[in-house]
């Protein structure tokens, strides 16, 4: 199989499954020049990487396994819930195409069409925090080149008067995401400017763009490397 031919199975893109030839985590030979694997390698990996019984986290979990990833404590937890939360999360590093199954719930998304007034206003609002491309806590160089908005508020009352007061109009082909958890969560950002990191992943892997998957997937195992769950660095505020 080319590496083509088992991003395209995989769901990932091409500089993913050469990452993970490199790593020694998918066998791969050369020839020619070029990686070539065997399809029984392909269907263990994918096994391993994307398990078919992956459950998706309740909203109030997943935000609280974010939170967890950015060293914030969630407060909205009961303390066995987080007890059993964290040793879920230190037991093993989940694959990316498992993150992205388990953090499905964590809330509602609805396009609308904006202007580039309206999106500016829209990212500078002190309501929203920045995911997806529009985040600027991504690894690497950040996604630019987009015209529109990728954002989560705190709830559904605030999305209401933000798309109210900026006049914004609702479409399925629209350039802007607003994002509303779906659950009552204390906090959706670390640093007030960007949604917890996991949450931005999850928004890239979204993406049709191969550039933002393969943005999220190196933010997730940035994440992963951190192990930030296993100590609670920041107080909720």
């Amino acid at each position: 199989m080319a590496v083509a031919d088992v991003a395209r199975d995989l769901g990932v893109t091409d500089r993913r499954v050469r990452s993970l030839i490199k790593a020694g985590a998918l066998p791969a030979e050369k020839v020619g020049g070029v990686y070539v694997l065997s399809e029984r390698d392909v269907d263990a990996f994918a096994r391993r990487y994307r398990p078919k019984h992956v459950r998706a986290m309740s909203p109030r979990i997943a935000w609280a396994a974010a939170a967890l990833g950015d060293g914030v404590r969630p407060t909205w937890l009961r303390a066995d819930e987080l007890s059993r939360l964290r040793a879920r999360l230190s037991s093993e590093a989940a694959p990316t195409g498992a993150w992205r199954a388990q953090l499905a719930a964590a809330g509602a998304r609805a396009r609308f069409r904006a202007g580039p007034a309206q999106v500016d206003a829209l990212l500078d609002s002190p309501h929203t925090v920045r995911t997806g491309a529009s985040a600027t806590n991504v690894v690497g160089d950040r996604l630019t080149g987009a015209p529109g908005a990728d954002v989560w508020v705190a709830n559904a009352d605030v999305a209401i008067e933000l798309t109210r007061g900026l006049g914004l109009l609702r479409s399925s082909a629209g350039n802007v995401t607003i994002s509303v958890p779906g659950a009552d969560v204390d906090r959706i950002s670390a640093d007030g400017r960007n949604a917890f990191r996991l949450i931005v992943a999850r928004d890239l892997m979204l993406e049709d763009d191969p550039r933002a998957r393969a943005a999220g997937e190196d933010l997730i195992l940035h994440v992963e490397q951190e192990a930030s769950w296993r100590v609670s660095r920041r107080p909720a505020q």
